[in-house]
């Protein structure tokens, strides 16, 4: 079996084992979607910038406005064969300005780790993860022929738009190097 899939079962794993996301979809939507605004993008996807997701994905897809929802999303475990049903938090752009004929969507699963199973007096603890499912960007226009792109590394996205940040990561206020 890759690597690359037994991470993912890893992180999947762990994501239904430490979740109890039923019950807490309509209290936690809010804060899940302001987790991820405020969570560094470098923590999302390798190679990406050292700074909030929300300005990184806000500056990728310039001028249009980005808008945020928590819904169930069905996820594909390979070690098992198994599709789990999750939360995921989506960022989407909303509705096109002239000169942006696509439309992106983002989607992560999002993981709560209950407080009384994280480690105690850990100031770093983080009680909500997310991983990057996948993302799609499609033509705004559905007459257009052109098939939706799938892809599944968050840092794709940049080539996909035909946009490069600087990949300064160690200081969020610095010039890029």
């Amino acid at each position: 079996m890759p690597l690359r899939n037994v991470r993912f079962s890893l992180v999947l794993l762990s994501l239904l084992v430490t979740s109890s996301l039923t019950a807490q979809k309509p209290r936690d939507a809010a804060r899940w979607i302001d987790g991820l605004k405020n969570t560094s993008a470098d923590e999302l996807g390798s190679g990406l910038p050292h700074e909030k997701f929300a300005v990184w994905f806000a500056d990728l897809v310039k001028p249009n406005e980005i808008g945020y929802q928590v819904e169930e999303c069905d996820v594909y475990n390979p070690a098992d064969g198994a599709t789990d049903r999750l939360f995921c938090v989506n960022a989407y752009t909303k509705p096109r300005h002239p000169g942006w004929n696509r439309w992106i969507q983002l989607s992560f699963i999002v993981g709560s780790i209950p407080p009384g199973e994280a480690p105690a007096k850990d100031p770093g603890t983080k009680w909500v993860s997310y991983m990057f499912q996948r993302g799609i960007e499609a033509r705004a226009n559905p007459k257009m022929a052109r098939p939706d792109r799938v892809f599944s590394e968050l840092s794709d996205l940049e080539g996909i738009v035909g946009v490069s940040h600087p990949r300064n990561t160690a200081d969020l206020g610095g010039p890029p190097t």
